[in-house]
């Protein structure tokens, strides 16, 4: 068989790999728990999730022991790789947290304690370089969640701001993960999506005007570190929740991912007859019938038996209505919005197991359809 057989054109369809950097209390666990069925991996210190759930601000989210140790991590990623569970998101929290995690560990081991000095960790940045190897597999494992699981995965991490030395004009500064550089360098290339979570400021008269609203930039600049591979937008709008700022990114990515799957147009077959060959003679068309309302069909039934048609009031009817208005049936709406909505994937559910929030968001995309 020749290798050219083995030539693809479409991507196979994987959950996305995820970083975001904001703030701290910007909100970025907040927003992680409402990514698909989660579980987080708290790293050391890193234990802010347990006070949004104590305060009923986030919802109740599953999330392992805190990881005190490198080895810890790289355990309870094991045991989300190989052990029988539910989850379809991933969250570490953080990524500069699993950094410390792992730059103790290499100091322990690889330079016995050792941090100043000539053979310490620190000596030309010795340290820092022995801990590439580590995290490449670290990424590698992540991946292999990915890929095996069907997995989301989502590494958090907080930002700092670095002076940034520009060879053409001014320094200037930058928001940018904290972390290892020489290890941002392999997370930089591993993640489909790197998104920075920002406070909407005004600056006027040398005062700040804070709007109280967020926002993720998912597109670089100058100033702030981010980027995609979507295409999305270059700021997506966190709205007033959490819970609203996950579903305008979830959106932004699900319309992103949806411009691939659309399949091309084939062309016709090419005749190859020697000589050319006479246009086929065709009935003529017969006239249409004029349908009076005592003639004209009753309209189609539904094919779905689960529709309901009055237990949610007035939002059931207009999603209804759209779905009969798009020739979609509920299977096709189920398996094109669900995700998008925060239902499983394949889950049989009806309207009425949705949330108005869902329901609300699934009218949206409905009517967004339209457009």
């Amino acid at each position: 068989m020749s290798v050219l057989s083995k030539v693809r054109t479409a991507a196979p369809a994987l959950p996305s790999r995820v970083f975001i950097h904001a703030p701290e209390k910007w909100g970025k666990s907040s927003v992680a728990c409402y990514a698909p069925k989660p579980v987080f991996i708290l790293t050391e210190g890193e234990t802010g999730l347990l006070s949004l759930i104590e305060s009923g601000q986030v919802p109740e989210t599953s999330y392992l022991p805190e990881a005190r140790s490198f080895d810890d991590l790289t355990a309870y990623c094991n045991a989300i790789l190989y052990d029988d569970h539910d989850y379809r998101s991933l969250v570490i929290d953080t990524s500069n947290g699993a950094e410390r995690l792992l730059g103790q560990k290499v100091l322990d081991e690889e330079f016995n304690g050792v941090m100043m000095g000539k053979d310490g960790f620190t000596s030309y940045g010795k340290g820092d370089l022995a801990c590439v190897s580590h995290w490449t597999r670290f990424l590698r494992l992540l991946d292999e969640i990915r890929t095996s699981r069907k997995m989301m995965v989502i590494l958090l991490a907080h930002t700092k701001v670095k002076t940034v030395n520009n060879p053409t004009g001014p320094d200037y500064d930058q928001l940018r993960p904290d972390g290892v550089e020489k290890l941002w360098s392999l997370t930089h290339k591993w993640a489909d999506i790197i998104a920075a979570g920002v406070h909407d400021l005004t600056v006027k008269d040398d005062k700040v005007k804070d709007s109280k609203g967020r926002y993720l930039v998912c597109a670089g600049t100058a100033s702030i570190v981010a980027g995609n591979r979507y295409g999305l937008p270059d700021r997506i709008s966190c709205g007033k929740s959490a819970e609203a700022g996950w579903q305008n990114f979830a959106s932004a990515v699900r319309a992103a991912k949806s411009r691939g799957q659309r399949q091309p147009i084939p062309e016709p077959a090419k005749r190859v007859d020697s000589e050319p060959q006479p246009a086929p003679t065709l009935p003529p068309t017969p006239p249409t019938p004029v349908l009076t309302p005592e003639t004209a069909p009753p309209p189609p039934p539904t094919t779905v038996a689960d529709l309901p048609t009055n237990t949610v009031g007035k939002l059931s009817t207009r999603a209804i209505e759209l779905m009969h208005k798009l020739k979609l049936s509920w299977t096709e709406a189920r398996q094109q919005y669900s995700p998008l909505i925060g239902m499983p994937e394949g889950e049989v559910y009806k309207l009425t197991d949705l949330t108005p929030s869902q329901l609300e968001h699934l009218i949206e995309m409905l009517e967004e359809s339209q457009k």
